[in-house]
């Protein structure tokens, strides 16, 4: 699954974007333990206050609301950033998705999961951004998963 291909460690700071009702934001919670943390950000406030009441016992997940073009997180310190099935929803993708670079450490990684339909949007905006795609494999039926990795 997604987790597994992604390889979230124990005690490590992850960053989901388009977190929504929390599904893939309790996973990750219990990927990274009690040390670890889960920045989940969305810009529904509707759904935020849901994901805040499913996971109340799991103190390393923090709900964030943000605005549609920022990310609203902090520069330097994620080892791994998320977004599952939400590239079809940024306002300009091409902008948006190398600006999280800045978010993550030094080794950090930025990874973009979804419907295969979508794969062209986001190659696109890859391609507009000069970032470099690296598929991961995955046994999800129509999903993809990629790796962006900055320009050269």
């Amino acid at each position: 699954g997604l987790l597994a291909a992604i390889g979230i460690q124990t005690g490590q700071p992850v960053a989901e974007i388009g977190a929504g009702g929390g599904y893939l934001t309790q996973k990750l919670a219990a990927a990274v333990g009690p040390t670890g943390k889960v920045v989940a950000t969305d810009i529904d406030e509707a759904a935020l206050a849901s994901l805040r009441s499913r996971l109340a016992a799991l103190p390393q997940v923090e709900a964030r609301r943000v605005q549609p073009a920022e990310s609203g997180l902090e520069v330097g310190r994620y080892d791994v950033i998320v977004l599952a099935d939400v590239v079809h929803l940024l306002p300009q993708p091409e902008r948006y998705l190398p600006a999280l670079f800045l978010s993550l450490r030094p080794g950090g990684h930025l990874f973009v999961s979804g419907r295969e339909d979508r794969r062209p949007l986001l190659d696109d905006a890859a391609v507009g951004a000069g970032l470099r795609v690296r598929p991961l494999l995955v046994s999800l039926p129509a999903q993809f998963v990629v790796e962006l990795l900055p320009p050269k």
